[in-house]
């Protein structure tokens, strides 16, 4: 009986977390999200994960997320394959070097780092919030037009950027499209796209990594990636029907409500 009891108990648990990816996707979806920095503190703060286990999962569900996205601008072709493959090649170094140094960081410092992460992605927001947003993108993509000659720069920044998402949980969106769109001058519209490509193939090296100190839950991880996945495809359908820009604001205030609690209760 109490097997039994443990055996419902875990198929509910799991159930819980699918349904929470859900949400999480549906939110991604409708701000622009990549959900990385969702699925940590829902790990931490609802299902009791250590700050290592949480970062390391939140990082393998951003593959089933990143991957979905990065198939649907590849079929928009919207992608600069070029960039983001050099970009990659920085990155995936800097998630593997991540991966291997999680564990010398106190957790009380990975919460500190994180409630930054999230209140610049708030204040992200409410910029986007503020400003309007032309739906309308070329599907055709001249890789010629971007500054060339800024990749080095570019490619290092990324290697900062993939170490960081690493050891944080997260996709790295909010550094890799800054990268592009600034650095290299490429539109805000194939930046974040290219941000997809370049997460995908990052955060899959990373998530691996971080198995090899046993720190993923796979479950977990499918559970809230699948989830995310089917989610953001509602999330799609809300936001061409309803104005983002409320729902953005609240939502930044809820980010950084949550990044100031964590900061708080790791420093007392």
């Amino acid at each position: 009986m109490i097997i039994n009891n443990c055996v419902v108990l875990k198929i509910i648990t799991e159930v819980s977390c699918f349904l929470a990816g859900i949400l999480i996707g549906i939110i991604a979806s409708i701000l622009g999200l990549g959900g990385g920095a969702l699925f940590r503190p829902l790990l931490t703060e609802v299902y009791g994960f250590n700050e290592y286990s949480a970062s390391a999962t939140s990082l393998f569900a951003v593959i089933f997320t990143s991957l979905s996205s990065a198939i649907a601008y590849a079929r928009q072709r919207r992608i600069f394959y070029k960039v983001g493959i050099l970009m990659a090649l920085t990155a995936i170094p800097g998630a593997i070097l991540g991966a291997y140094v999680i564990l010398t960081i106190p957790e009380f410092i990975l919460r500190i780092s994180f409630g930054i992460v999230l209140i610049l992605a708030a204040l992200n927001m409410v910029k986007k919030a503020r400003k309007t947003i032309t739906r309308n993108v070329s599907q055709k993509i001249n890789e010629m037009n971007y500054k060339k000659t800024r990749l080095p720069i570019a490619m290092a920044a990324s290697f900062f950027a993939g170490f960081i998402a690493s050891i944080l949980g997260i996709g790295g969106g909010i550094v890799y499209v800054p990268i592009m769109n600034i650095i290299l001058d490429i539109m805000i519209h194939f930046s974040t796209s290219t941000s997809s490509f370049i997460i995908t193939l990052s955060s899959t090296t990373g998530a691996f990594i971080h198995q090899s100190h046993n720190l993923v839950n796979f479950t977990f991880g499918a559970a809230l990636g699948l989830g995310a996945v089917v989610g953001a495809q509602i999330g799609a359908k809300i936001s061409k029907k309803q104005k983002p820009k409320t729902i953005q604001l609240i939502f930044a205030a809820f980010l950084i409500f949550v990044a100031l609690r964590m900061i708080i209760t790791s420093i007392i």
